[in-house]
């Protein structure tokens, strides 16, 4: 079972991690006041550097969520399987 919730959780940051990506993105574009446009290259100065490409590059990583998603839901399946097993081997140690 340890097996199973570790694939599990594996799977689930794997399949996320394009999401967190483009949410700590969003997040450090509106603390700097930068503009993130996935079409082109934004100019961002950052202490006298510009970090727009970057910016821009990892916002394009968000398409990759379409091949990641699956790995997410497999991940949270395995997850909830492993917690069903869980609770039955609870269950039965009860009685």
């Amino acid at each position: 079972m340890h097996r199973l919730l570790r694939a599990g959780l594996i799977l689930s940051v794997l399949g996320a991690l394009p999401f967190l990506i483009v949410e700590a993105l969003i997040l450090l574009g509106h603390v700097l006041d930068c503009e993130l446009n996935m079409a082109r290259v934004q100019p961002c100065v950052v202490f006298g550097v510009d970090i727009g490409g970057v910016l821009t590059y990892l916002g394009v990583m968000g398409w990759f969520m379409l091949v990641s998603w699956p790995l997410l839901l497999a991940g949270l399946v395995l997850l909830a399987v492993a917690g069903l097993i869980a609770a039955v081997r609870w269950a039965r140690s009860r009685h």
